[in-house]
């Protein structure tokens, strides 16, 4: 068998495995998140109704973050299952390209196996992965896989394809492509500084050339549709207000600053067990040092170098929100890098006299029946296909698929066929949308507070001005100041309100004097028409509103 044939067969059962173990065929269950969804949904419905990103619609992070599901959405049906199944499957895809890089980079196959097999037990974002995430971060993995192949092959198209990949990160969240491109540079000075090839500026080039054949067509667009100014200001408010009102690291108690993040690295500190990655790279930094002070920097060390940069600056923005997904995507190149260095000790001692060659055996055991147990024991807790074999074929007995003894049906809307809520969450939707639908018509304006734009999309009613997701103007004055000048030009007919919300309680300081501003328009200018669960309706009085 060819070393060709060896890495083909690999990379088919390495994908099998991630997808395999991932496997969810009921993800189109469960509670529908508002707030998640109620990012995307309205911005999606409001391409349909032919509105302009950043000029019509406000966008958190990227245009492609609408418009890759409004497109599958053409093509499957205009379905919340779509959105859902886009960040499912975009999450596999991103965890698949992951370990096909590391089959690239590793030298041992077992290696790469045992890696497979920790990094979906410790990095599949099992409770987010059907509203959150998507082939977001699977960009980044494109850049940086396609850069090794340049390593690989010294054939500038992949360092192309480099510039491509990184320019569609940025244009689906800016600090994919902007971490992916701090990586590729960062290699490609390597590269020239040990010169490894004669020093040719066009790798550079090529890599600018990547970037701008996936950005010039979008800014192009944005620029003739008068939108190019709206995205810069956008784009920076999004960089450094993100935190400024729903301010996650206060509510978590993790480092926010330099000196906050130090005293996390105490071991009596409850941050300690966010600070293992900062270790890890220290040790990459010490490593790669003293290669440079002996000038023995190899390929392979170029390849960990941009691996590192990458990693370390997605571990670096993952403390916005430490604990939600954010740090699991941003601990997937950590666990690429741990095994390839056992993989790199493995296999230098393997070629060593005895005792050496011994001592790789041991530590390949060790670390094969680690690599074995920690996944097995996550993945039969929290992994449905392994907990469905384990309840089915081995206790004989069938598994409640996710709602334990919650009563829970299916949603009878039209863009929510398939989907299965809690009973609870059945009637919010259905009652709230049907009156909607029954006393609207298509071009009437719903504004749904503050973050029910699932309601937006569901009706197929527009939402008013550019916020479709009223919670974003919490994050600047300006924006805030927009939104209300928005309703009181624009005159929706029907407003949503969430009646408890206390997941935002802890915000409240800060965000009250906008909330009061609404409630004080909605108490003047609308009356209470309808309650489903936690949802009001308000309808728009008889009377003209004033502007």
């Amino acid at each position: 068998m060819t070393e060709k044939t060896k890495l083909s067969i690999d990379y088919v059962l390495l994908a099998f495995i991630v997808i395999f173990i991932t496997l969810q065929p009921y993800f189109k269950h469960g509670v529908l998140n508002y707030y998640e969804l109620g990012i995307y949904l309205p911005g999606i419905d409001a391409l349909f109704h032919g509105e302009i990103p950043y000029k019509d619609i406000f966008i958190l992070r990227g245009p492609l973050e609408i418009y890759i599901p409004a497109f599958f959405m053409q093509i499957f049906g205009k379905n919340i299952s779509v959105l859902e199944a886009y960040f499912y499957f975009g999450t596999v895809l991103t965890m698949v390209l992951y370990v096909l890089l590391a089959r690239r980079v590793y030298k041992t196959r077992i290696f790469c196996y045992l890696m497979a097999l920790v990094f979906i037990a410790r990095t599949f974002p099992r409770v987010n992965f059907s509203n959150w995430g998507g082939i977001r971060f699977g960009l980044g993995a494109l850049a940086l896989l396609s850069f090794i192949l340049f390593l690989e092959k010294r054939t500038k198209f992949w360092i192309l394809l480099s510039g491509i990949f990184s320019g569609l990160g940025f244009l689906i969240s800016f600090e994919v492509g902007l971490f992916s491109a701090c990586a590729v540079f960062t290699g490609i000075i390597f590269y020239y500084f040990f010169k490894f090839d004669r020093p040719q500026f066009n790798l550079v080039i090529f890599y600018v050339a990547g970037a701008c054949l996936a950005l010039i067509p979008f800014f192009t667009y944005i620029y003739i549709q008068g939108g190019v100014a709206v995205y810069i200001k956008e784009l920076f408010s999004a960089i450094f207000h993100a935190n400024a009102v729903i301010n996650m690291p206060w509510l978590l108690g993790t480092p926010q600053n330099f000196k906050e993040f130090l005293s996390a690295l105490s071991p009596f500190n409850h941050n300690i067990k966010y600070m293992m990655p900062f270790f890890f790279y220290c040790g990459i930094c010490i490593y790669i040092f003293t290669k440079v002070i002996r000038k023995s920097v190899s390929l392979k060390d170029i390849i960990i170098i941009s691996i590192s940069v990458y990693g370390a600056l997605l571990y670096y923005s993952s403390f916005r929100d430490i604990e939600g997904p954010q740090y699991l995507m941003a601990i997937q190149p950590v666990v690429v890098l741990a095994y390839l260095f056992l993989d790199e000790i493995f296999s230098r001692f393997l070629t060593g006299v005895s005792y050496k060659k011994a001592i790789a055996y041991v530590l390949l055991l060790i670390v094969a029946c680690y690599s074995v147990a920690y996944p097995l024991q996550r993945f039969q807790k929290r992994f449905f296909i392994v907990k469905y074999f384990k309840e089915f074929f081995i206790e004989k007995k069938g598994l409640k698929i996710i709602f334990k003894d919650e009563p829970y049906s299916k949603l009878e809307l039209d863009r929510a066929q398939g989907i299965v809520v809690p009973d609870y969450q059945k009637l919010e939707l259905e009652k709230v949308s049907a009156y909607i639908m029954s006393h609207s018509s298509g071009r009437d304006i719903v504004f749904a507070f503050p973050d029910l734009g699932i309601y937006n999309f569901l009706t197929a009613r527009p939402a008013p001005g550019r916020l479709k997701t009223p919670m974003f103007s919490y994050y600047n004055p300006e924006w805030h100041a927009e939104l209300m000048k928005d309703l009181a030009l624009q005159k929706p007919k029907f407003i949503l309100n969430r009646k408890q919300y206390p997941e935002m309680d802890p915000f409240m300081p800060r965000i009250k004097k906008y909330q009061d501003k609404i409630h004080a328009y909605i108490d003047q200018h609308y009356k209470l028409t309808l309650e489903a669960g936690n949802i009001q309706l308000y309808e728009a009085l008889n009377n003209a509103i004033k502007k």
